[in-house]
Parts: C-alpha cells; structure tokens; sequence
C-alpha cells in the first residue's frame, strides 16, 4: 500500500491480474518448445515486481509456480488460496496481498450451483473456480474477488458461467455490489454478451474507464496480437477512484534467440484512491 502526500494525505492501493501460462501444460510438444517454466520464470517475476502491486493475483498458476513466485514475493507479500480447489484445473487462482494490508477474510468458491461442491456449467471444458480476500482498509472493507473463466467457444456456455459467477459473488459482494475488485482472465472480449452481464450487475471495466483498449492475450507467436480478455473491474462505488490502468508488457531471450512475452497474456494493473 503506497502513501502519496497531497492535501489530504490520500493513500493509494495498486492491483495487478496475470495469467501466467500453466507450466504443467507438455510443452515439449508444441512450437513454443522453450517457453516452459524454467527459462521464463525470472522475466514472470522481474515484471511483476517492475509493477510493484500490493494485490498480486495470478491464473494458471501450477503449485511449482505459485511456490517460485510465493518465494520471490515472501518478504513482502502474503499468499492466499484454498488448497483443495486445485483439482480444479490444475491451478490455483493464488491471491498474494502486501503485509502491510489487513486481510480479515478469504476463500473460494467452485463456478456451480451454491459453489460449495465441485461442479462445473455444463458445456464447460475445465472445473472453475475462484477465490477472494476481504482486505481492512481506512474507514471499510474491500473484496477482492480473482477467477479464470472458461476457455469454451461455445457463447451459451460462457454466458450460463458468466451468470453462475455472477449469482454465487452477490453473496460476497452484494447487489448491486460496493467496495468490489473482480479481476482475472475472463475469456470473452468486450463485445460479448457475457461482458455486458457484469455491466448490468454493477461492475465497470477499469480499461473502458481509462480508455484503454489494448488487448491482454498475445497469443505469442500469432500476429497481430489481439483480444482483450484480462479485465479488472470495479464496483460503481470505486470506479470513480481510479487512478491509473495499465497493460504491461515485457520480453525475454528464448535460447533459440527469438524474443517473447513471458506468458500467452500480459498482466493488467490498475491503481485506486483508497475509500
């Protein structure tokens, strides 16, 4: 959490969403042959730390990963995240949070039915789930909420998953929701109809705000890049206190001498006056 003097001593929250490509994938049998986890771990965590979040929540994010990233990040930042929905995708929607901040409740919640038992839409290709951290600021609480949707092409799937969430955060967040980050790879662009689900329940897209419309999924080596699919939204009551929004990006030397992106996404981040 970052103190910036001004008239009235406002404080300032940073917060950073990254697919991170899950390294148990067999990369050995695609084209991408040295983008494995070990020649591009130290570029993942060079660009985080560049953007120096106090909320760091990461997709795809195999235990070998989250444990090299946790130990970089171990001086200064606490990791979150329920163990048992790993089985989920093999991820594990880790949410670390600067020691400075209060966290005063966390836990996740499966994409199905009330959410407490294993399940999926149907028509989903992968189990989904998501996690939060309820953070203690100033004067009130703040929810943050990280989730990677289904990669399905079929639209009536997306929206059914997109609407589940949508059921299963109004307990969390309220509805219309307040004092609510919702921040993760959503796998549907911002002219969709599931996009258009979490306007109408009361989220606004900290992109669209800022104007910023670049797109977060690269899919490496085909060009152009396209896609904007990463997203962090932001209840109505904050939106109005953002301050910044960014979509990162950085490269790395693969031993065949091409230069990448460190993930098939780039990290987006945004900074909020805190309430």
């Amino acid at each position: 959490m970052h103190l910036k003097l001004s008239n009235n001593y406002e404080q300032f929250m940073t917060i950073l969403s990254y697919n991170i490509r899950n390294a148990l994938f067999n990369e050995a049998d695609h084209s991408d042959v040295w983008n494995n986890w070990r020649f591009r771990r130290k570029a993942v965590v060079n660009l985080i730390e560049k953007a120096n979040p106090d909320v760091i929540a990461l997709q795809e994010d195999s235990t070998k990963q989250q444990q090299y990233i946790e130990t970089h990040f171990r001086k200064s930042h606490q990791l979150f995240r329920e163990r048992s929905f790993y089985q989920a995708d093999n991820a594990n929607n880790g949410i670390l949070v600067r020691k400075t901040l209060k966290v005063i409740d966390s836990g996740a919640f499966w994409i199905s039915r009330n959410g407490k038992h294993k399940g999926k839409v149907k028509g989903s290709i992968c189990f989904r789930h998501a996690t939060y951290t309820r953070l203690r600021l100033r004067t009130q609480q703040l929810l943050v909420v990280n989730v990677h949707l289904d990669h399905t092409k079929t639209e009536k799937v997306k929206i059914e998953e997109a609407s589940t969430f949508i059921k299963l955060l109004r307990r969390l967040s309220g509805d219309p929701p307040i004092n609510t980050i919702v921040v993760g790879d959503f796998n549907t662009t911002p002219t969709r109809l599931p996009h258009r689900l979490f306007q109408q329940y009361g989220l606004r897209d900290s992109g669209k705000r800022q104007n910023n419309a670049e797109p977060t999924n690269p899919h490496w080596l085909q060009h152009p890049k396209c896609e904007r699919i990463d997203y962090i939204w932001a209840s109505r009551d904050l939106i109005t206190n953002l301050r910044q929004y960014k979509v990162l990006g950085d490269t790395y030397r693969r031993r065949d001498g091409i230069f990448l992106e460190p993930s098939d996404h780039y990290p987006v981040f945004a900074e909020f006056i805190l309430p």
